[in-house]
């Protein structure tokens, strides 16, 4: 990000990143909703039920660990938002301290040419 130092963030960014995750969590569901008939495969069929047992289960926790990882990214732009206007604040009151120890240029006698 070009000359900026220290860290920075999108909240934009961060809601497509939520929303990606959300989406993908919710196709996967999906897939996972739909009826699997048990396959025939001949003297095989018990190992491939159980590969395919396997790969359902993958595909659930694959789903919980995207909405789950899609919370945090969440709360974390709540956190962000939360240090912004900290610092924000932060920043103001310094000024206004540091304004309030010059005399108010109003009450200075002070020719201007």
């Amino acid at each position: 990000m070009g000359g900026n130092e220290g860290f920075s963030y999108s909240t934009a960014g961060l809601e497509s990143v939520v929303s990606q995750l959300r989406e993908g969590a919710r196709h996967l569901d999906e897939a996972n909703e739909a009826a699997v008939e048990m396959v025939d495969a001949g003297g095989s069929s018990e190992i491939v039920g159980k590969a395919l047992a396997d790969l359902l289960m993958s595909s659930v926790n694959s789903a919980a660990t995207m909405d789950n990882a899609a919370g945090k990214v969440d709360a974390a732009k709540g956190s962000y938002h939360d240090i912004e206007n900290t610092n924000e604040g932060a920043m103001r009151k310094k000024q206004h301290d540091i304004m309030e120890d010059y005399p108010d240029v109003h009450d200075m006698n002070v020719p201007l040419n």
